[in-house]
């Protein structure tokens, strides 16, 4: 017997919806005008006439208020502020994520700071660090060392910037990672500069 099963469709969220003048229907609302002022509750209908005589329409600004409030206003000019600020909201959440920065067992301290460096300036800019190290030929017999050394890192981490623990250290096949996420004010921090970089990437290629 052949079982039917329905497909579930991803629906998207819709857009937020700002309800103007004849698509307001409520009986009354608190109306602020195109100076801000507050002018209290009036009847929709005289507050629409308001904004008709100043060349203007009447936005439903919050309509889960009692009443709702409205505000005077240019409507296409709002809504292009309002689709403005949401692009700027979804190219935010693009730009921030989860970055990575890989230790080696044997590193050495210049390449340490220069990581530690990379790592601050991540969490700095609001994103996740997933912190790993590789483990290679007869380190993978000391794991117990490595994850004292990722233990390592993420203090001197949290004792700069202030940061909680997402996933905790665990082995993955050959690897050993965390994940950190900044709790910290944001602050100034020294980003390492392009020599350091290349000097760290040649570093961890070599080991």
């Amino acid at each position: 017997m052949r079982i039917s099963r329905r497909r579930k469709h991803n629906v998207k969220p819709s857009k937020t919806y700002f309800r103007y003048n004849d698509r307001i229907r409520v009986p009354e609302v608190r109306v602020i005008d195109e100076d801000d002022n507050h002018l209290d509750v009036m009847k929709t209908e005289d507050a629409r006439k308001m904004a008709e005589e100043r060349g203007l329409d009447l936005v439903e600004i919050n309509p889960a208020a009692k009443p709702p409030i409205c505000k005077i206003m240019e409507y296409g000019q709002f809504k292009y502020q309002q689709e403005k600020a949401e692009k700027l909201r979804k190219a935010k959440q693009k730009e921030t994520g989860v970055k990575g920065v890989r230790l080696s067992a044997r590193i050495g301290k210049h390449d340490r700071d220069i990581r530690k460096k990379q790592a601050l300036k991540f969490l700095n800019d609001g994103n996740n660090v997933r912190v790993e190290i590789i483990l290679r030929g007869r380190e993978k017999g000391h794991a117990d060392i490595v994850y004292g050394l990722i233990r390592e890192f993420v203090q001197e981490l949290d004792n700069e910037f202030g940061i909680r623990v997402e996933q905790i250290a665990k082995r993955q096949g050959s690897k050993i990672a965390t994940i950190v996420a900044p709790t910290g004010e944001a602050k100034a921090v020294e980003k390492p500069t392009e020599a350091e970089e290349e000097t760290a990437s040649t570093s961890e290629t070599k080991e």
